[in-house]
């Protein structure tokens, strides 16, 4: 994968967003994780 630097040399990331995300999304990620191991 080619990285493009900006003059200053740093990562330029080019991303779509912010993007809403729908409540019943956000409240499963406020629970805390299980540990599968």
């Amino acid at each position: 994968m080619q990285k493009y630097l900006s003059d200053s040399n740093e990562i330029n990331l080019r991303l779509p967003g912010p993007v809403p995300v729908p409540k019943e999304i956000l409240d499963e990620q406020s629970k805390p994780l299980i540990n599968h191991r």
